[in-house]
């Protein structure tokens, strides 16, 4: 298998792991009500709230709290190795437009 094959299988497999991550994303912020990167969402040393698009506090445990902030921090960095898989699929379209 050439070197190119495996490079295309490996962004495939990026992007697709992307996917799999923001729909999981999604789902986890509505299940909880929230997100922990929200400008209102904050913790103290015993109490943590999260909030929704509206602005909504809800207060859930640390266990909850962790969870989130680690599927958020994940999603972003798959959603960013796929977008540079999609530069470099799409790189030949854009070098014969110039």
């Amino acid at each position: 298998m050439s070197s190119e094959i495996k490079l295309n299988l490996v962004a495939c497999l990026c992007i697709l792991v992307a996917i799999i991550f923001v729909i999981m994303f999604v789902l986890f912020d509505k299940k909880i009500g929230g997100n922990v990167l929200n400008t209102k969402s904050y913790k103290t040393e015993t109490s943590f709230f999260i909030a929704d698009k509206n602005g909504n506090q809800r207060e859930v445990s640390e266990e909850i709290w962790n969870k989130s902030y680690k599927i958020t921090i994940v999603t972003f960095i798959f959603l960013s190795f796929a977008m540079i898989c999609l530069f470099y699929f799409f790189q030949d379209i854009y070098l014969f437009q110039l």
